[in-house]
């Protein structure tokens, strides 16, 4: 999250945000004995956490699919890998340089798993929402107008037409109708990292 500034009384709603200022870790919720981090900030620059929001440069290369008879590849596609979400592991706190503690170092490990989705929980998709609703209503508006003109077109054509067969009849079948539906919402990418360990313990985690 972007760090907040101190405002005046006669500041608007968007004078607390620090756009310019470095992201941080700010912990909302904590189990019990770890009462002491919530509110707690986390800087870039202070441990490793923040690791878990970095991509890896280098993505495994999907492989290639294996060669049947004649070199024509396999028609059968590999069952998909469960992707899991990006996570930082340290299984010695105390052996790492990098780690970052509020108190006294303790044996154990740690886990930072991060978790993100996209949210359209914001004023500009509202507004953006809004616009667009208004603006789809009346281009269905405006179709259905014309394809009601089309209809009593043809209708006219065919009451014109001595064999009784109406003149324009593959007009309207033959014209496809663009289908006029709403955009996507608008939204921003929201990320929060769950940090886990076993302080204290001097022990890895375990599936239980």
């Amino acid at each position: 999250m972007a760090p907040t500034k101190k405002i005046k009384e006669d500041d608007d709603d968007r004078a607390h945000i620090d756009a310019d200022a470095q992201n941080i870790i700010h912990f909302l919720n904590a189990s019990k004995g770890h009462e002491y981090l919530v509110d707690a900030v986390l800087k870039p620059d202070q441990g490793l956490t923040f690791d878990v929001f970095k991509d890896p440069e280098n993505p495994p290369a999907e492989e290639a699919p294996a060669e049947g008879e004649e070199g024509k590849p396999v028609a059968e596609k590999a069952p998909e890998q469960e992707k899991l979400p990006r996570s930082v592991y340290i299984k010695e706190v105390v052996r790492e340089p990098r780690m970052h503690f509020y108190k006294v170092p303790k044996l154990g490990s740690y886990l930072a798993i991060r978790l993100e989705y996209e949210s359209c929980l914001l004023e500009e998709a509202l507004d953006a929402g809004v616009v667009d609703y208004i603006d789809v209503r009346q281009k269905q508006k405006e179709q259905e107008e014309e394809k009601k003109s089309l209809i009593d077109k043809q209708k006219a054509g065919a009451e014109e037409d001595a064999e009784g067969e109406p003149a324009s009849e593959g007009l309207s079948a033959s014209r496809k109708w663009d289908e006029i539906k709403p955009k996507p919402f608008k939204s921003k990418k929201v990320q929060f990292v769950v940090c886990l360990n076993t302080l204290g313990q001097d022990r890895e985690f375990t599936p239980e």
